[in-house]
């Protein structure tokens, strides 16, 4: 059993459970803190994971749905955000090294194939992002990338290789 203030983490047959409660920055923090182990064995796995389905590094994903989602998450929903923030500071205090741009890729994980088909189109309007992985994100091109592999990964045959990612990975 962990306890901290707002929270409480124990296991019962075979089974995990959190109960935290509070504002959104206790009731953050204290599952931030309680899950941070996980967290950690988490963002290991979706390194090897991000790299071998699309060919691209857990942080560039990490940096290109935080920055581009977290205004947004923030601006219209500002509770969940502010969650979001508190998670990421009591994950860091239990031993996950985590960024909030990283929080915020984890809180969007399921949707990824979907932003992955909205990047390519959006990205040239947030021009440090355009700069920095426009040729990675790019409608037009699709050639950049770290070659040829199985996966889903793009290659430089595709020239649309996020439309064929979204198809690989179930969304036909």
């Amino acid at each position: 059993m962990i306890k901290v203030k707002n929270g409480i983490r124990y296991e019962m047959n075979g089974w995990t459970y959190l109960s935290v409660k509070g504002t959104p920055s206790e009731r953050g923090y204290a599952h931030g803190y309680l899950v941070a182990k996980d967290l950690k064995e988490i963002f290991k796995m979706l390194e090897f994971n991000f790299y071998e389905d699309y060919g691209i590094k857990r942080d560039v994903f990490s940096e290109v749905v935080g920055q581009i989602w977290g205004p947004i998450i923030q601006k219209n929903y500002p509770e969940l955000y502010e969650e979001i923030v508190a998670i990421t500071k009591g994950a860091n205090a239990g031993g996950c090294k985590i960024s909030l741009d990283e929080m915020i890729m984890w809180n969007c994980f399921v949707s990824i194939d979907s932003l992955l088909i909205i990047v390519p189109k959006i990205i040239k309007d947030y021009p440090k992002l355009n700069e920095k992985y426009g040729d990675i994100f790019n409608e037009e091109s699709g050639s950049a990338g770290h070659g040829e592999g199985g996966g889903g990964v793009r290659n430089s045959q595709s020239k649309n290789w996020w439309r064929s990612l979204f198809w690989f990975h179930g969304g036909r």
